[in-house]
């Protein structure tokens, strides 16, 4: 009998990274919850969601293994309506209906499915929509962009964008990476790293036990100028994010009075 033909597509670098940690036991989910006040139309919801999926390829995503391959391949379905599970929640408090459905739908989901979709309802005006898709596939701002277009569809608002598939993002950076100029710039942060970056010390600073486990904390502050930050950055094309990194970087310089040092910081 012949083998059915199968064609994917390569991994991107993050979802090679996201896939490793799959593989060692964790089970990678991205999650969005949106809380409904009001009169609810069932069925135009669903449709919504339908037109969502339909729209976004990224979410019609499933992973498969090819023959003499380490890792696997994306591969892009065509669009199949699905179904909007449906939870009767009316005596059961709302914090703990959504923890524990938020759970169940981690522990069920796996990565043959693009998207998963629970609806909760509390009363016949307040709901709660649980969506579940693999981080593989989706990280926060795709959540943020689901939300805003399933808003936009349920009211009636063009939301049709022409955009890059996903598919073509992650080949174009495959290529990227295999190219000439790929190589250079490898070879430029080689020899980067090689090099021998003073240590930053800081005023004050506690000398360093080397026998002392690493701790970590965080600390929340609010930034009362944030909302003028905001439009100051927008205004040069940037982001807030990009700005506090820079200003943190002027402050390690000139508190340490080094000019040439490293700074390593993620980004999503």
């Amino acid at each position: 009998m012949q083998q059915p033909y199968l064609e994917g597509f390569r991994l991107s670098v993050e979802q090679k990274r996201f896939w490793n940690l799959e593989e060692q036991g964790s089970n990678l989910t991205s999650q969005l919850v949106l809380l409904v006040n009001g009169c609810l139309e069932i069925e135009k919801l669903t449709l919504s969601l339908r037109s969502v999926v339909a729209q976004n390829e990224a979410l019609r995503l499933s992973f498969e293994y090819l023959p003499g391959m380490k890792t696997p391949v994306q591969i892009l379905n065509d669009f199949e309506p699905l179904e909007l599970k449906r939870l009767d929640a009316k005596n059961r408090p709302k914090d703990l209906a959504i923890e524990s459905t938020l759970q169940e739908e981690r522990e069920a989901f796996n990565l043959s499915k693009g998207l998963a979709s629970v609806l909760i309802s509390f009363s016949e005006n307040e709901h709660a929509l649980l969506i579940t898709i693999p981080a593989i596939s989706a990280d926060t701002r795709s959540l943020i962009n689901i939300a805003q277009r399933l808003s936009n569809f349920y009211l009636g608002i063009d939301s049709e964008t022409e955009e890059i598939g996903f598919i073509q993002f992650a080949e174009w950076q495959n290529e990227l990476l295999s190219s000439e100029d790929a190589a250079e710039g490898k070879s430029y942060w080689q020899k980067m790293h090689q090099q021998e970056f003073g240590r930053v010390f800081l005023p004050l600073e506690k000398k360093q036990n080397t026998h002392t486990a690493f701790n970590f904390s965080s600390e929340s502050r609010q930034i009362g100028c944030y909302h003028t930050m905001k439009e100051t950055v927008a205004e040069i094309n940037s982001s807030v994010e990009n700005f506090l990194v820079a200003a943190f970087q002027l402050l390690l310089a000139r508190l340490s009075e080094e000019s040439n040092f490293v700074l390593a910081y993620r980004t999503e």
